[in-house]
């Protein structure tokens, strides 16, 4: 299950390159406007968080146990 978390957790910086594409994209277009606000830092800085915790979590279960 660890290393199931640990590889879904290196695609879920995918939604953070989705939504700053979007922004990008929609720059161009005069009747989309999109603009990067709060909430877009805060979900990167989560998703960031999740990866950092599953690697620790990685490293917790591969270290060997004391006898």
């Amino acid at each position: 299950m660890v290393y199931l978390v640990g590889l879904l957790g290196k695609w879920s910086m995918l939604d953070v390159f989705v939504c700053a594409l979007l922004i990008v994209l929609t720059q161009s277009k005069s009747y989309i406007s999109a603009s990067p606000r709060s909430g877009l830092f805060v979900f990167t800085a989560a998703i960031a968080l999740s990866m950092v915790v599953s690697i620790l979590v990685e490293r917790l279960v591969k270290r060997p146990q004391p006898a």
